[in-house]
């Protein structure tokens, strides 16, 4: 048996403007989706084949499908496998091996739900399975940016850009005491950032026509990048999120949940915006925690894997 590991995703800042080509910051998580891999001997009488099972964080079945090695068609399937089937497409015939059969089984950590990158991790570790380009991989199959890809890969934090199609990384690194009085509040809204993305389009384009709004997301990009204390880094969080809210005409959380902004507290979208996760400090959450009450509220240093 093979076994490999991706971690999930946290995108600190650069939701949307990451696809024309301002910087992201995103961060792995301590849990993540495992693949294991089994290759035998393919049973007499019977054809090669492979075998996909995909279990939640749960250990409950979410799908299976079976593919006929020889005609390279699907044979069964228990759930929509159309994103599979892209992916078997890309796999080169010669990588099979005569005679064998396979099984493959991938593992959530978290919840499908949560937000952390459910389909990033799977394209991380079929690519490396299969020996593919997994930012090629997920471009022909899910779309986006690829930031969650490049996490998955690398497994550390990230400055993360796309220019002209080419994705760009850099390792970046946050102290854990700046981060000690953050929490994440898991909404329970699953959110698809790439259809989100795609009903914002039209105002993306504008984001790097308009100069005022680029020169300044870029200069809020470098405020963050660089901060050395949790004011300057918050102030900055809310700075870009204020600027993004302005541009694309979006909701910031507190006009969504209906709840004020107050002195020093910090209320952020982590990701699409409406959904998934929020990023909220301690003060943010000792006043309203009657109203978040509702959500799964975890520390922000217990979520996100050390560096």
């Amino acid at each position: 048996m093979q076994s490999y590991f991706a971690p999930g995703k946290v995108m600190l800042t650069g939701e949307y403007a990451v696809l024309k080509g301002l910087e992201a910051f995103a961060f792995p998580t301590k849990q993540g989706q495992w693949l294991d891999v089994f290759v035998y001997d393919t049973p007499k009488d019977d054809q090669p084949r492979l075998t996909y099972n995909a279990f939640n964080h749960q250990g409950e079945t979410w799908l299976s499908a079976s593919y006929d090695l020889l005609e390279f068609t699907w044979i069964e399937s228990s759930n929509d496998a159309s994103f599979l089937s892209k992916i078997m497409e890309m796999v080169r015939e010669d990588f099979w091996q005569e005679g064998k059969s396979y099984r493959l089984e991938t593992r959530l950590e978290f919840d499908h739900n949560a937000g952390l990158g459910s389909s990033s991790t799977f394209i991380s570790l079929i690519s490396r399975f299969f020996r593919l380009d997994p930012f090629q991989v997920q471009r022909e199959v899910f779309g986006g940016s690829g930031y969650d890809v490049a996490i998955a890969e690398v497994g550390k934090s990230l400055r993360f850009s796309l220019v002209n199609d080419s994705v760009h990384f850099r390792q970046w690194e946050i102290s854990e005491e700046l981060t000690a009085d953050w929490y994440i509040a898991f909404t329970g809204s699953k959110i698809d950032s790439r259809e989100s993305s795609k009903e914002v389009s039209d105002k993306l384009d504008l984001l790097w026509e308009d100069e005022f709004y680029k020169s300044q997301l870029e200069h809020v990009s470098r405020l963050i990048a660089e901060a050395n204390n949790t004011m300057v880094l918050e102030t900055g969080l809310e700075m870009y999120q204020t600027l993004l809210s302005q541009l694309l005409e979006l909701k910031r959380p507190y006009e969504t949940l209906g709840l004020k902004a107050i002195p020093r507290g910090l209320c952020k979208w982590l990701g699409a915006w409406g959904g998934d996760m929020l990023l909220v400090n301690k003060i943010f959450l000792e006043q309203y925690e009657a109203e978040l009450n509702e959500f799964n509220i975890q520390p922000w240093n217990e979520v996100i894997a050390k560096q």
